[in-house]
């Protein structure tokens, strides 16, 4: 889009295309939990695909960065809303046996989404090609740079400036609007929360989506099935439920928070993890939004500066891609292998002290093995190892794990609020660091990453 100025005010420009998302992530979970509530939560997953399809439009529409500045808050106002509705949705639909991978599922799909981006970004910067454009052209040159027949021209009058095909990032701006669509269409053969049914007291109603649900005949589903106990659980779900609302016979968000004093306090724990989790795999989802990709990780970071050694953008884009693949085979190899095998708590705990001591290698390999440009040096293929290692590490641990774990933790009393405050401070997370990270890149190199 024209943007020029020094690497600290381009670095500005990313980190704010990349922290108004998350922003807008977090207003959007926040106001999403009342939806959902009071809405359904299908109606709040298709409202949230509206506004992401909205948000989409705008940034590939766009005409300058105040575009995409709209375009990318009102499709953070999305990504926050499905984030919260999605995991919970899934939790309350699924057998419980079957719970730990579903909902861990919704970490594999954010991967895939991930996954796309690394190629779609690569394929456009292989094929929209950056144009060269002459800037007051001398004498005897038209605005192509090309000489006119008979006219002197002195090229060292001229001074030349490299255009980017908006394509570039049109097009990936655009695709995001397909699985936008593709999820509206499929939404519309969902059925409601049992769960939220039961609430509402729509009880018969609840019943007969659990018994679709879970494919039996509602007079054959006594005690010994799955659905059977589910059941019991739909029919005694409104008795376990804070105090009503007099007026209305239901729960009321207000009833909600206030039993918030005494199950908070025992609730911290999972709080502290939400931020550990983002901090420890936040360079794995800025990736996610287009704005500071792991090329920054590969290749040059400031001036004569470079970050791991790969000074072509197009290798480093490959890079990329490559990486997203291995994030994407480990993630769903744990929810195959490994989801159910370990405690929540120690996988995550594992795999943060696992962090930890490849991003302390990574960081004393960059101080003693710096790169300085020219051929690929050992040590940088080193550190792409590691960063690769990194990912998959992270795929096993803190990518899945805390979204499973948060639709475990809270009993049915506050399990709304809770994770609308787990999912709220997850982007509140994202965005502090993701406001930050460009610039201090610029400014420190990797060296403040590890």
């Amino acid at each position: 889009m024209g943007i020029d100025g020094t690497k600290v005010a381009v670095a500005t420009v990313n980190s704010n295309v990349v922290s108004v998302l998350f922003g807008g992530a977090f207003f959007g979970a926040i106001i999403t939990s009342w939806a959902s509530y009071y809405l359904g939560r299908r109606a709040a997953l298709l409202y949230s695909m509206v506004l992401f399809m909205l948000g989409g439009a705008l940034q590939t529409a766009a005409k300058n960065l105040a575009w995409i500045y709209g375009g990318r808050f009102v499709s953070g106002l999305a990504v926050g809303a499905t984030s919260l509705v999605a995991p919970y949705y899934i939790a309350e639909i699924s057998p419980t046996k079957h719970r730990a991978r579903t909902v861990g599922a919704f970490q594999a799909f954010l991967v895939a989404g991930s996954l796309l981006a690394y190629w779609v970004t690569y394929g456009c910067d292989l094929h929209f090609h950056p144009t060269t454009t002459n800037i007051n052209p001398p004498p005897g040159t038209n605005t192509t740079g090309t000489t006119d027949p008979g006219s002197p021209a002195d090229p060292a009058s001229s001074s030349s400036h490299l255009e980017f095909h908006s394509a570039q990032w049109r097009v990936p701006m655009g695709i995001q609007m397909l699985p936008g669509v593709i999820f509206t269409v499929l939404m519309l053969g969902v059925k409601e929360s049992p769960r939220w049914l039961a609430g509402k007291g729509r009880k018969e109603d609840a019943i007969e989506v659990l018994a679709w649900l879970r494919s039996v005949k509602l007079e054959k589903d006594g005690g010994e099935s799955d659905s059977g106990s589910e059941k019991t659980s739909v029919n005694g779900g409104t008795t376990s439920t804070p105090p009503q609302d007099k007026s209305k016979g239901e729960e009321t968000p207000r009833d909600t928070l206030s039993v918030l004093p005494t199950q908070a306090p025992a609730r911290l724990p999972e709080e502290v993890n939400a931020i550990h989790a983002e901090y420890a795999g936040i360079q794995a989802q800025l990736d996610e939004t287009r704005g500071a990709s792991y090329r920054e990780l590969f290749s040059r970071a400031n001036g004569k500066r470079f970050a791991i050694g790969f000074s072509d953008t197009r290798s480093a884009l490959l890079a990329s891609g490559v990486f997203g693949v291995c994030k994407f085979v480990a993630t769903v190899a744990s929810l195959a292998f490994t989801v159910h095998r370990y405690g929540r708590v120690t996988g995550m705990c594992a795999g943060t002290a696992a962090h930890a001591i490849l991003f302390f290698i990574l960081g004393a390999i960059l101080k003693t093995r710096p790169p300085h440009g020219g051929p690929i040096k050992p040590a940088s293929i080193a550190m792409m190892a590691l960063l690769y290692l990194y990912v998959i590490i992270y795929s096993f641990a803190m990518g899945p794990l805390p979204w499973v774990y948060s639709s475990e933790i809270y009993p049915i009393r506050i399990r709304e609020l809770g994770q609308m405050w787990f999912t709220a401070l997850t982007w509140a997370c994202n965005f502090a660091t993701s406001k930050v990270t460009p610039i201090l890149f610029v400014s420190l190199s990797l060296l403040f990453a590890s």
